[in-house]
């Protein structure tokens, strides 16, 4: 269980090809190289550390990995690893990501392998391996993309670094150093099999594509961002929700707005065991738990301070 802290460790799951060398490279100058690196048991990048706690011949231990983070040894925890691999290790309004538009991650992941690794076949059978489809949701597997303290677009890197500064209050330079634009290099049959095999990562990149937008308005306007999300089922007649504002420990107000136009307004302080296991920050108290007026449907949800639309997954009758 967390409590927000403003010096807490970052989680920076790194996506292979979405402008995550640049991003390492800013996080680690701002950090003074104070990183535990996870890049495989292969790779020279990894961290001494990591070679021992989960490469090594005894049992995994991220209790170490942990302890060396809660330690203040080191500020952050940086790899090609998936969220769910170090869940709980990090609370995770503290996890970070960028992610790309899939036509051009596939890409850019392909021409690395060619170039750097001898992949010799082409990119339309590349793009159908399983190994190197939809691996941006596959990283991010086991989390609701709305509960991370912060998404990247590749795209659009400089606002994104921005918005990054803005949230955790710090300085990081803007250094594009690894970024591949594909500028259609591949032809229509190879690009519908990159869109055919990646549907997942093109859902993923949509709905956060105009959250980001969204996002980017906020900040304009100087407004904070809630994270989290809404679940409704009409079959138990139940709505839970787990919101927070990343670096507060004040809880959100949310306003509950049926068809028809009546409001409830309720307050986001009641412990969760769904944020808990989510890895949520104030040791779990962000959640609602709110009777739905019988007979009624849910028109939004929106946090009273800010106004913004907070996402309902539906469940059960009238969903």
């Amino acid at each position: 269980m967390f409590l927000v802290k403003s010096d807490s460790p970052i989680f920076f799951v790194h996506i292979p090809k979405t402008a995550g060398t640049s991003f390492r490279t800013a996080l680690m100058k701002a950090f003074k190289g104070k990183a535990l690196l996870d890049y495989g048991p292969a790779s020279e990048s990894t961290s001494k550390e990591v070679r021992e706690h989960i490469y090594g011949n005894s049992p995994q231990s991220r209790a170490a990995i942990a302890q060396l983070l809660v330690g203040k040894k080191f500020g952050l925890l940086i790899g090609h690893v998936g969220f769910a691999k170090y869940r709980n290790v990090v609370p995770i309004d503290r996890v970070v990501t960028f992610i790309r538009r899939p036509q051009d991650q596939v890409w850019s992941h392909y021409r690395h392998h060619v170039e750097h690794l001898g992949y010799q076949d082409s990119l339309a059978n590349f793009a159908k391996d399983k190994r190197f489809s939809n691996i941006q949701s596959r990283y991010l597997s086991g989390c609701k993309i709305e509960a991370l303290g912060f998404v990247g677009l590749t795209e659009q890197f400089d606002q994104s670094i921005e918005l990054f500064n803005d949230t955790y209050k710090l300085k990081l330079d803007n250094l594009s150093l690894n970024q591949q634009l594909c500028n259609k290099l591949y032809s229509a049959e190879e690009e519908k099999a990159v869109v055919a095999n990646n549907q997942q990562d093109l859902a993923l990149y949509r709905q956060f594509e105009a959250v980001f937008s969204e996002r980017v308005e906020f900040f304009k306007r100087g407004l904070a961002w809630t994270n989290g999300w809404v679940n409704c089922n009409y079959l138990d007649g139940i709505l839970s929700a787990q919101v927070w504002v990343v670096e507060s420990v004040s809880p959100v107000v949310l306003e509950i707005q049926y068809e028809g136009g009546t409001i409830c307004e309720v307050i986001a302080n009641q412990h969760s065991p769904t944020a808990i296991a989510m890895g949520a920050p104030n040791f779990g108290y962000v959640g609602v738990r709110h009777r739905i007026k019988t007979g009624q449907k849910i028109h939004s949800i929106i946090s009273k301070e800010t106004g913004q639309t907070i996402p309902i997954y539906y469940a059960g009758e009238g969903a």
